[in-house]
């Protein structure tokens, strides 16, 4: 038998030539032509399941340079990557010593010798009944390759082919009539799994059992399982007609559905229900799907258990060949190492969905198998304090005992005795089953063992007083180590409780200051409202005076400007002649100096005649003024802000000089800001009310100017 040795062979898949070595039972390659590994067989040795693999390759591998195959002979497919790097991922996950062979090997001048079909061990195989005659003989390794294949998928056996169901109706929604045993099993010839797998080439037809026909749909549904592809096949998303799928598709009656359930394929699940799959069909050890579901953890992995279980529970009640729940196979994968998680999360789902079924679950948690075990039993035996407790806590018996005559209080109390003896190592101790808290029950059962604290009672021969005395020893010692774990428990709570308390005072403390923040914020708030609604009084107010203001001093020189024509007009006779008017030199002589009057004439010079002419010119000059207009708005809003910005401290008298002088300087009274305003005002008053405009229309222009309109 060639099992995990360092012979290399050569062999040829799919037209490529390989170097080939069987490690923990997996065909780890070494393409011939340019050394590259097969970077999901590495894995495969390494002990990664599917999932881990998947995710692996995705985070890791795929990330570099790499070459995917799918398709082509089954076991060939995969991540193919350099030797380099196949030697990095190999030290990374601990498999380079078994790797070392295949990495280092040197073709010589003689030539490895051909891959043999029995590589891996045929003794692997179950030993079956004589093969019937017409049935066809299919050779070991492709037996093995079907397992080999299995193994890495589900990490056990593959999946199980025979009818026996429940021994009770099932417990949730409708279910299907009771029925006992299932009849004698029947005979399933053995399926060329890996010959039906590889495709045809070179010409070649695929063939199944030697007809020459197409693969059939079993096969395809096989391969799909046990390679590395995502795709589905297009037979599971749309069927046809002659399409069953609930027919076996491996040599141990296993159907789709139980495959995609021990492999946590949620979306291939749905299709096969879809299809009509039956979930209370069974392998020939009478497992269902939900069985198959619990024994890998592949449904942990992907944390999927809680939708799968809704499809499934209504078998919840079946038991296979060995009288085992799906209670006792959820205990089993507990007792492998590193499944203890999967396992109570199985535990918990199940449990959590059977509460609202009180009958149907006191009468399922509590069965027992061949053996006389129950799932409680099983968990006592093999330590698993959190599923002893979950048991318990959900009805399960401590009671009942097993073939050997032992019980879960028996178990429980083995153990205490035994974290109680002297030669018990510290780290056993720490394994008590103090958390499981079994409940009164086993209370009790100890205490009527011990006999309390009253003293043993005197026994006729020697040999019975000293077995008294030692077993009341036991007990009281056993009685002693439960106690203290039950104090370091309390100790253990107290102390969080008050950790918690203090979390608590420091939280309500944070929330009391920062209502109080909150609080004064919106107190500055309220004034900061009442403040801004004072600003924008007085900036109203002040653009109110400005408005007035600038209207009445443009009013004036308006005012003044026609008088001043008035009185050329006057002195030239109606007509406009530059006066003259006295000016002294720098030698203190007087001449007779012409106005400039520029302005006036320009005024009235180059006047359109035509009325269309005048009136452009008309329209472009109310034009200029609208846009003077509102450039002087724009402006007297600008100084309004800056004053509101900067105030006008220490700038009033400056101010007030300049009003002056714009007032035609006159002398006002700087010392007295309120008689200063006053005069100003009541001499734009009189101004208004005395003087008369020179002509209509310029007056109503400087009306409309001066109101801003």
């Amino acid at each position: 038998m060639v099992n995990d040795s360092h012979q290399i062979f050569k062999a040829t898949y799919s037209g490529i030539p390989v170097y080939e070595m069987i490690v923990k039972g997996v065909a780890v390659m070494r393409r011939r032509s340019d050394s590259w590994l097969n970077a999901t067989q590495i894995l495969k040795v390494a002990g990664f399941d599917k999932p881990q693999r998947t995710r692996v390759l995705e985070r890791e591998v795929q990330k570099g340079e790499h070459e995917k195959v799918q398709g082509g002979y089954g076991k060939y497919q995969g991540t193919w990557i350099p030797l380099s790097r196949g030697l990095e991922l190999a030290k990374q996950y601990n498999c380079e010593p078994q790797l070392r062979p295949i990495i280092d090997f040197q073709p010589a001048a003689k030539s490895p010798p051909p891959a043999p079909k029995h590589i891996v061990a045929a003794s692997t195989v179950k030993k079956g009944k004589p093969i019937p005659p017409g049935a066809i003989i299919v050779n070991d390794s492709d037996i093995d390759m079907v397992h080999n294949s299995d193994t890495d998928v589900s990490r056990s056996p593959s999946p199980s082919v025979h009818s026996s169901s429940s021994r009770s109706p099932s417990p949730i929604m409708n279910s299907p009539p009771t029925r006992r045993r299932a009849s004698p099993k029947r005979k399933v010839p053995r399926r060329g799994a890996a010959a039906a797998r590889e495709p045809a080439s070179d010409g070649e037809t695929s063939a199944v059992n030697g007809t020459g026909k197409p693969r059939s749909y079993g096969d395809q549904i096989l391969e799909y399982f046990i390679s590395d592809s995502n795709q589905v096949p297009p037979i599971l998303m749309s069927p046809p007609a002659d399409f069953d799928a609930n027919m076996p598709i491996d040599d141990e009656a296993h159907t789709a559905l139980h495959w995609a359930c021990a492999m946590g394929r949620i979306r291939v699940v749905k299709y096969l229900l879809q299809s009509g799959a039956d979930i209370f069909k069974v392998n020939k050890t009478g497992q269902t799907a939900l069985m198959r579901s619990v024994m890998f953890a592949n449904n942990y992995d992907v944390r999927k258990f809680p939708e799968l279980y809704e499809m499934l529970h209504r078998s919840t009640l079946n038991i296979d060949n060995f009288n085992r729940t799906v209670f006792h196979h959820i205990v089993d994968v507990a007792m492998t190492k590193g499944k203890a998680h999967a396992a109570r999360y199985y535990m918990e789902t199940v449990l959590e969905r059977l509460a609202d079924y009180p009958r149907e679950l006191a009468d399922i948690i509590n069965f027992q198998d061949e053996d006389g075990e129950t799932a409680l039993t099983m968990a006592a035996r093999c330590r698993s304090k959190r599923l002893v407790k979950i048991l318990i806590d959900h009805g399960a018996d401590p009671k009942i005992a097993n073939r050997d005559g032992k019980s879960t209080e028996d178990y429980i109390l083995e153990d205490e005795r035994f974290q109680a003896s002297p030669v018990v190592s510290n780290r056993a101790l720490s394994m008590s089953l103090r958390d499981a808290q079994p409940g009164a029950s086993i209370s009790t059962y100890a205490l009527g063992s011990a006999g309390g604290t009253e003293k043993s009672a005197l026994r006729y021969s020697s040999a019975a007083q000293r077995a008294s005395t030692r077993c009341v020893a036991d007990m009281a010692s056993m009685l002693d180590s439960l106690a203290a774990s039950y104090d370091r428990e309390l100790r253990d709570k107290e102390r969080d409780l008050n950790q918690a308390h203090a979390l608590l005072a420091n939280i309500q403390a944070e929330i009391l200051e920062s209502q109080r923040t909150v609080s004064s914020l919106r107190s500055n708030a309220q004034g900061v409202e009442e403040v801004v609604s004072v600003q924008h009084l007085q900036e109203a107010e002040l653009n109110a005076k400005f408005e007035r203001r600038a209207g009445l001093g443009w009013q004036k020189w308006l005012t003044d400007e026609e008088q001043r024509e008035a009185e050329i007009r006057q002195g030239g006779n109606g007509v406009l002649v530059p006066p003259l008017r006295l000016v002294t030199g720098e030698d203190g002589m007087q001449r007779a100096v012409q106005e400039e009057i520029d302005d006036v004439i320009a005024l009235h010079t180059n006047i359109p005649t035509d009325p269309a002419a005048l009136h452009e010119e008309c329209e472009a000059l109310r034009q200029e003024l609208a846009q003077r207009r509102d450039r002087r708005i724009q402006l007297m809003h600008e100084v309004v802000r800056a004053q509101v910005e900067a105030g006008t401290e220490g700038r009033m008298q400056e101010y007030k000089m300049l009003l002056a002088d714009g007032m035609g300087g006159r002398t006002l009274k700087l010392n007295e800001p309120g008689e200063a305003n006053d005069e100003v005002l009541r001499f734009l008053e009189q101004l208004m009310e005395s003087e008369e405009p020179s002509s209509g229309a310029p007056s109503y222009q400087a009306g409309q100017i001066a109101t801003g309109r």
